[in-house]
């Protein structure tokens, strides 16, 4: 007899409930002894699943009588043969490992050469679940506890809302929240009140504002060096002056500037900040307005 050469590969499982029969895809690729590939031929091939190890217990053997493709190629799917001995689905896939032991006749015949033996890995878990879909828990552990008495029922209302809200008003639970001072209030009653600020050299939990100034505009002459911006932050409405921080973006040299984060003047609705080119070189509002400086700013505070 010619010595059989194949690819082997395990593709996916056919996986059904009872409704359809269950099965593992195999494709095998036959050759004969100098590996040319016998194709549009008919094959045997032997089918055998052992338990524990690749020489283990046979649980499972059936038979196939396929006809390879132009490539070779023959597709089965074990456990859909015919049947010699076991039950394919009766087959305890938790009880594994697994191995399916190929054998072929090139001609087609019964006279079946070993080509080798695999271990089914992760495809038959699949087959696994379905075994345990009808599974009786007789853990007395289990069956002593709250979850024994979970029912199908209880899993499909875990979504829906079985609580009795007495009317049927969606809003009346609602309550506007509203805040002065130090102290937060529900409009039907209740407060809390906010912790205070810790000291200053210590740090403390303040409010943050922020902003930017227009591109180009705002911007008056100091010296012949020096250009400066009053920065307007009323908006933030704060009762002390905050701490303020300050970067300079624009379309264009604004990265030459030196004093971008210098404040002067703070107070709380707003600061100065000075800036003049690190080179000294004279600087004008028309500079900024080419330039589109801005200043982007931060505050911190009460």
């Amino acid at each position: 007899m010619k010595k059989l050469l194949t690819l082997i590969a395990i593709i996916a499982i056919n996986y059904t409930f009872a409704q359809a029969p269950q099965g593992v895809n195999y494709q095998a690729v036959i050759r004969d002894a100098s590996g040319v590939v016998i194709s549009n031929n008919p094959v045997g091939i032997e089918i055998v699943i052992r338990q524990g190890s690749p020489t283990g217990t046979v649980v499972y053997e059936e038979t196939f009588a396929p006809t390879t493709n132009d490539f070779g190629l023959v597709n089965l799917v074990i456990g859909q043969g015919s049947v010699v001995s076991g039950s394919f689905n009766s087959i305890a896939w938790s009880a594994g490992p697994y191995f399916a032991e190929v054998s072929a006749d090139p001609t087609g015949g019964t006279s079946y050469a070993l080509l080798g033996t695999q271990q089914l890995m992760s495809v038959p878990y699949a087959l696994h679940a379905d075994s345990t879909a009808n599974y009786m828990e007789t853990d007395p552990m289990f069956n002593s506890s709250v979850a024994s008495g979970i029912t199908a029922t209880d899993t499909m209302n875990w979504n829906n809302d079985q609580v009795n809200d007495a009317d049927s008003d969606p809003n009346n639970e609602l309550q506007t929240l509203s805040i002065s001072n130090d102290t937060l209030y529900l409009s039907n009653g209740g407060f809390a009140v906010q912790a205070m600020p810790v000291l200053e050299n210590t740090g403390g939990r303040n409010e943050v504002c922020s902003g930017n100034t227009q591109p180009g505009t705002g911007w008056q002459i100091y010296n012949s060096q020096t250009i400066y911006l009053n920065v307007n932050t009323s908006g933030c409405n704060f009762s002390t002056v905050p701490r303020y921080f300050t970067s300079i973006g624009g379309a264009g040299s604004h990265y030459l500037l030196t004093g971008v984060s210098a404040i002067y003047n703070p107070t709380t609705t707003g600061f100065t900040i000075y800036v003049q080119r690190n080179d000294g070189t004279p600087l004008t509002p028309g500079d900024a307005a080419t330039g589109l400086w801005f200043v982007n700013w931060m505050a911190v505070g009460q």
